[in-house]
């Protein structure tokens, strides 16, 4: 109670200086946040409901939350994981200094099965592992326009793996990032960062930036072994280009490479022996991209878009105990049409994406076979049609996919949008989603413990992959009483089949077996709200409550994610060249994730020193020495505590 009052003080003193401040300002019922109209975001045009420009964010028919660039400079949060607590209903639970499990709608686990992830639309889901690393993920903060968050399934448009959300992040033009930007800094955990960027054009056509960026972690507090350490750092860089001959085509060309290590505690075991031990060993990650883009416009009414990618990444332990390494190679092929006409947006397409996976085998980690293909052919369309103009707004579209898992997967949606005037968005929508099995749940043998000489407890994949399915119920409503008030809120149920759970062999106890007989329903309520106090003042807060109920095996899924989590973020201009920032969090007890009910407290202080300068001051995690928000899986025989931090940046553009 002590740090909720703590909480609610600095909120309720922030919001009076504010009140106080404007009390003989000029009217500004039209202004919001640094004198911006506070409906720019609002009427923010997105791609992740339609995968086509056009669609509001007001308007939309999901359960849909921007983080725009102004989120990202005020709230401190340095990373893009951490980034996505901003987000009403996304639990992110770190589980070390490198690691993390995010989730939307529950199951929450260390690669977030059931959410895809996309970078300037390059998948960084990885289809072998059914996931995302997301220490492997990064990005100039700084160079990020807007990350578009979809709760909810999404798979019509993106496809298979989009089942419980969808985490669109997309980049600046290279035109709007010209010039050179420093910014660097150093604090108590995040012990040294540093990103140069510079661009440039090579016509009045062509622009292009490149970059370089390095971070250096120190280790959290460790719950259990003292000797576990988890310091990790990465360093990466990349160039894009972006040319236009600014009447039918447009071309984007995008790469980027990176390297990092980072601290693991490895439940290791010699099973000859039948002795169980902990390596403290680092784990070595790699990744390379390169990515293609050609948009083309035909006419008002036809647009085109033909994209292309290859991505490769390796994670692998040199310990010479262990010798395990996953390579995964991919590329995706992917064409759309979009036709626009007289209360109808038409958008089509077709792709293929091959996954190749490469393994080196360790005593306890054996994926047989070593190596494996796995190709994927898709097509969807979806149309939205107004029934009534500007006003009633129904979408119905399916994406039909094939898999050399579970063959065909079709995932259909309708959608009803109405917005009877500009103060009012009522919506639901129907979806079915699913997850289709990575290569690993049906080749991968895993020790969990040896018990004696020679004799081990396995889990062992599957020779009967199922895809995960949701059927999913929503609706929501939007509502801005004023240019300065905003508030959403969204209720749905969810209908599981097939869950992926483990099971142990009636013929062999120490066989534990893959299986796709879990059911299960979720039921939740989203909440969330902007108010614009005052010209100076912007608080958003959001409230969500979820309910998990699963049949059968229920591993540690029903209790990883919270069942309530609430928000509280307030940005205050102090002047017109100092800010203050103050977020707070509240997340109770997941259970099955070893994690207590905690708060999390964050504030910042931005002084724009110039106009080219920036210099900002931290302290996060400020009413707590340390809490445990997640345990990561079977492989890790200790996790860590996330600690109370500091640090200072600042940043320099010219």
């Amino acid at each position: 109670m002590g740090r909720l009052n703590t909480i609610m003080s600095v909120c309720m003193l922030t919001i009076v200086f504010g009140m106080t401040k404007s009390l003989h300002a000029e009217e500004h019922e039209d202004l919001g946040l640094f004198g911006l109209p506070f409906e720019q975001v609002m009427d923010m045009e997105v791609i992740s409901v339609t995968r086509c420009k056009g669609q509001d964010v007001f308007s939309s028919p999901a359960s849909i939350y921007v983080i725009t660039q102004e989120d990202i400079r005020r709230s401190g949060l340095g990373s893009l994981p951490e980034l996505l607590r901003l987000v009403p209903g996304i639990h992110v639970a770190r589980s070390n200094a490198s690691l993390w499990a995010i989730s939307s709608r529950g199951f929450t686990s260390r690669y977030g099965r059931m959410l895809l992830v996309q970078l300037d639309g390059r998948i960084i889901y990885n289809p072998m592992t059914s996931g995302v690393r997301w220490e492997m993920q990064d990005v100039v903060l700084e160079d990020i326009e807007r990350i578009e968050v979809i709760r909810g399934p999404g798979a019509t448009l993106w496809g298979s793996n989009a089942v419980n959300g969808i985490i669109n992040i997309v980049t600046k033009n290279a035109k709007d990032t010209q010039g050179t930007l420093l910014s660097g800094g150093f604090g108590s955990e995040l012990r040294g960062f540093s990103t140069i960027r510079y661009g440039d054009k090579l016509n009045e056509n062509t622009y292009y930036r490149v970059y370089g960026k390095y971070t250096r972690h120190d280790d959290f507090p460790p719950v259990r072994d003292k000797d576990f350490t988890d310091d990790w750092w990465r360093g990466q860089s990349g160039i894009r280009f972006d040319w236009t001959d600014k009447v039918d085509d447009e071309f984007n060309l995008m790469a980027d490479i990176f390297e990092g290590r980072r601290g693991n505690a490895y439940a290791n075991m010699d099973i000859g022996a039948g002795s169980n031990f902990t390596t403290n060993n680092d784990a070595i990650m790699r990744e390379w991209n390169i990515f293609g883009r050609w948009n083309h416009t035909y006419s008002e009414t036809s647009r085109t878009q033909l994209q292309m990618y290859y991505t490769w990444n390796r994670a692998s332990f040199p310990d010479p105990a262990i010798r395990l390494r996953d390579d995964m190679h991919l590329f995706d092929l992917d064409f759309q049409h979009n036709l626009t006409g007289d209360g109808y947006n038409l958008v089509w397409g077709v792709g293929y994406r091959m996954v190749h996976g490469r393994h080196k085998n360790a005593e306890d980690v054996i994926i047989d076979p070593v190596t494996r293909t796995v190709d994927v052919f898709s097509g969807f369309i979806q149309d939205s049609i107004d029934l009534i103009e500007d006003e009633l707004t129904f979408s119905v579209g399916s994406k039909l996919e094939y898999n050399d898992f579970t063959g065909f997967e079709c995932q259909p949606s309708v959608r009803l949008a109405w917005i009877p005037n500009e103060h009012h968005c009522l919506w639901g929508a129907v979806s079915r989603a699913v997850r289709v099995p990575g290569s690993q749940e049906e080749d991968m043998s895993l020790a969990v413990t040896a018990v004696q000489p020679d004799m081990a407890v396995w889990i062992v994949g599957s020779q009967k992959l199922k895809s995960d399915t949701v059927i999913a119920y929503e609706m929501g409503y939007r509502v801005r009483p004023s240019s300065t008030l905003f508030f959403d809120v969204t209720a749905f149920f969810n209908d599981y089949d097939h869950l992926r759970a483990v099971a142990v062999d009636p013929d062999n106890p120490l066989i534990q077996r893959l299986n796709y007989d879990q059911t299960g329903q979720t039921y939740g309520l989203e909440w969330a709200a902007n108010w614009n106090v005052c010209e100076n003042l912007l608080i958003q807060a959001n409230y969500t409550w979820l309910d998990v109920e699963l049949h059968g095996d229920k591993e540690t899924l029903e209790r990883a994610t919270p069942q309530n989590m609430a928000g509280i973020h307030s940005f205050y201009d102090i002047t017109k060249d100092l800010e203050l920032n103050t977020l707070a969090y509240y997340n109770d007890q997941a259970s099955a994730a070893l994690a207590g009910s905690y708060i999390r407290m964050d504030v910042g202080l931005n002084w724009h020193v110039s106009e080219q300068m920036e210099i900002g001051v931290w302290g996060q995690n400020l009413l707590d020495n340390t809490h445990p928000e997640y345990k990561e899986d079977v492989l890790s025989s200790d996790y860590t505590e996330v600690p109370r931090s500091y640090y200072v940046q600042m940043t320099y553009r010219f």
